[in-house]
């Protein structure tokens, strides 16, 4: 988190095309583990500096949320949530060959109801969208962010996941 003119926000990230995974995706700063990285925290501190050139002592980590599994159910992803003061992204010095564009949304846009919206999957699971300008937020981002506004905001974030069940057997008329 952080705050844009004095309004408490969020930072992603788009993640550069020129990358192995993820290429192209809405993603926080962080990645994976290093051998000299003792803890996951020490790796989301290092892995945002080398992103998008926040210094680690301008970050105030809070805690962790609990693992979440990636689509292949090949990695678990742990979200540190942290809050680095006020920033402006347009003038992020950030690596371009990991980021492609640096943004924030507002806690108060990611509230409004007309943002908001899901995408189901056949496989049984549903997850949400944020619509908006540069970009439209989803997969495990905007899970991540679902949960975290679900304990932030839980008086102004009202934004309930159902999911619908395919109509099975149906056959259109003729």
């Amino acid at each position: 988190m952080c705050t844009v003119n004095g309004e408490l926000s969020i930072l992603y990230t788009l993640r550069s095309v020129h990358l192995q995974y993820g290429r192209g995706e809405i993603s926080f700063p962080g990645g994976m583990m290093d051998d000299s990285d003792k803890t996951l925290t020490e790796t989301a501190l290092r892995e945002t500096h080398e992103e998008i050139g926040l210094p680690t002592s301008s970050i105030d980590v809070w805690g962790s949320m609990l693992p979440l599994t990636d689509s292949q159910a090949t990695r678990q992803i742990t979200p540190v949530i942290s809050y680095c003061g006020e920033i402006e992204p347009s003038s992020m010095q950030f690596n371009k060959n990991e980021v492609s564009l640096v943004f924030t949304r507002t806690i108060a846009q990611l509230c409004q109801p007309y943002l908001q919206g899901t995408t189901q999957f056949r496989t049984g699971y549903t997850l949400p969208i944020y619509l908006g300008k540069p970009q439209r937020i989803w997969g495990l981002t905007a899970l991540t962010t679902h949960q975290f506004l679900s304990l932030l905001a839980p008086e102004n974030y009202k934004f309930k996941l159902q999911h619908q069940r395919p109509l099975l057997g149906t056959k259109a008329k003729e």
